[in-house]
């Protein structure tokens, strides 16, 4: 059987503006599209409760749930806030809490056996969340709580979390990144170019563009230092002439020490007139003519890499500690260095949000290994693909692993049409990956709803999910009215496309 978990009253979580892309709509299309195709009466309900403070706790720390609290008097979030994009009003706390509350009890009921799978319309999305820090829309970090809720069952030992949504999950990697008992795996958008890779001829994977920008980038570069040295060259000649000046001027006054003195003291004043415009540096004479250019540079790089200090103003996430001790002070100065160190984040300024999700970033610790991420170059890229990770990442990985469990972290803006994301997965790319998916963990299986923010979207993509799930769990009658033949119409043409195209590279690699 398939649990479906929604509650109205998320709705009361709403930005002042209506334009706001994080909208009460996207849970309320997907009810009614569930509804109209007849997809909700095949499904259990199960009824969304308030997550309590103590699963709450498994995350996040005392002071930051007070908090949100806080915000049913009117409270704002302001330093726990870390992007602009978070916004609170008087039913935040009240919806967060049955975002997270009603995925944890979708989520034992399937640890217990009690239902194969189930799908978790849940709002304020949660993978962005911190244990301290609400970011992305997100306030709570439900999968994480979740997983944590799951290990407490007798059944659950070992969770798998799969998260596709386009942006990155750091809220959730930050959670278990020193945990060896779950393996978290992210695909998402990470860089900003317009290419296709996988689908671009071989003889191309550097794009025209990617050269010219790489050769401009090289010639600024080499004309910077060039303009470093010559700057050095004026500065000692320049000196020189001043020096000359002094003494010319000592010896018309008949060798008078006054006189010299004023012309010392002249001399003075002209190196600092040539200081201001940046011609002059002290101690001149002590540089050499070959001083490799950019080590000063690279130095105060290096130095600033070293730098923790959260400059958004939120709390440090390195004074964290949690208040059920989960973490231990030096193991979030670890964690800290490694994910989200401001230096990073300044270099990453020019990548997709939130910017982490590097491919390096493998766990710490005991859960060295245990965080996979797969960060796209560039945007564009759909069912094709998204099948290969899981076909080729997600499963091997997977069935050495031998979840228990495996939670979803379901954000449909990776979909084709998303204001936010540059994706192009299909509803039957979503339904593919959910059913390959299946395999793992006795197909005990729950599916959260994380960003998504073309409502109607949305929508279409949440029915695909939800039919492949009562497939799985046995519903004769899940197929009937299904949206999706033109869809799959779509993604064979893309496989027979991709598969020619490959079959053309290869021969055009053996053509002399």
């Amino acid at each position: 059987m398939t649990g479906v978990v929604y509650d109205s009253r998320t709705c009361g979580h709403r930005a002042l503006s209506d334009d706001h892309v994080e909208a009460p709509l996207r849970g309320r299309f997907i009810t009614a599209q569930l509804e109209d195709t007849g997809v909700m009466k095949m499904c259990r309900r199960v009824a969304a409760r308030e997550a309590t403070d103590e699963e709450l706790l498994l995350v996040h720390t005392e002071e930051y749930i007070k908090l949100v609290k806080s915000t049913r008097m009117g409270t704002k979030l302001g330093d726990a806030v870390k992007d602009n994009d978070v916004y609170s009003c008087l039913n935040t706390d009240l919806a967060a809490r049955l975002s997270c509350g009603g995925l944890v009890a979708l989520t034992k009921k399937i640890a217990t056996g009690e239902l194969k799978n189930g799908f978790s319309i849940s709002r304020p999305p949660g993978h962005h969340a911190n244990p301290a820090v609400a970011s992305g829309f997100c306030i709570y970090s439900n999968v994480a709580i979740a997983a944590k809720v799951a290990q407490q069952q007798p059944l659950v030992q070992k969770v798998l979390i799969f998260d596709w949504d386009v942006h990155h999950g750091n809220g959730t990697e930050w959670v278990h990144y020193n945990d060896p008992s779950v393996l978290t795996i992210s695909v998402h958008g990470h860089g900003n170019g317009r290419t296709h890779n996988m689908r671009s001829s071989l003889k191309r994977k550097l794009r025209e563009v990617d050269r010219a920008e790489l050769a401009a980038a090289k010639a600024a570069e080499e004309e910077g230092k060039n303009e470093r040295r010559a700057q050095r060259a004026r500065t000692r000649e320049s000196e020189k002439k001043l020096r000359k000046v002094s003494r010319a001027n000592g010896k018309d006054t008949d060798g008078d020490e006054k006189d010299s003195a004023a012309g010392d003291e002249g001399d003075a004043d002209a190196l600092d007139w040539f200081a201001s415009l940046g011609w002059y540096e002290e101690d001149p004479e002590q540089q050499s003519n070959d001083l490799s250019d950019g080590e000063e540079d690279e130095e105060q790089e290096a130095k600033s890499l070293k730098s923790t200090d959260d400059s958004s103003g939120g709390t440090h996430f390195s004074d964290l500690k949690m208040s059920n001790g989960t973490y231990a002070a030096d193991t979030n100065v670890a964690i800290h260095d490694a994910l989200y160190s401001d230096a990073v984040q300044k270099e990453s300024g020019s990548l997709f949000y939130p910017g982490t999700g590097f491919g390096e970033r493998v766990g710490i610790g005991k859960g060295v290994g245990y965080n996979i991420n797969v960060p796209w170059p560039c945007d564009g890229f759909g069912d094709v693909e998204y099948l290969r990770v899981v076909n080729e990442i997600v499963l091997p990985a997977g069935r050495e692993f031998k979840p228990d469990i495996v939670i979803i972290s379901a954000g449909f803006d990776s979909a084709l049409g998303d204001k936010l994301g540059s994706m192009r997965v299909t509803p039957t790319g979503f339904a593919l990956m959910t059913e390959a998916i299946a395999e793992l963990a006795g197909g005990k299986m729950v599916v959260c709803l994380e960003g998504g923010y073309n409502s109607e979207v949305v929508a279409t993509c949440a029915e695909a999910t939800v039919r492949t799930l009562l497939r799985l769990s046995g519903e004769p009658n899940a197929d009937r009215n299904s949206f999706c033949i033109k869809d799959q119409v779509f993604l064979y043409l893309s496989l027979t496309i991709s598969q020619l195209l490959n079959t053309v590279m290869i021969r055009s690699r053996s053509i002399p």
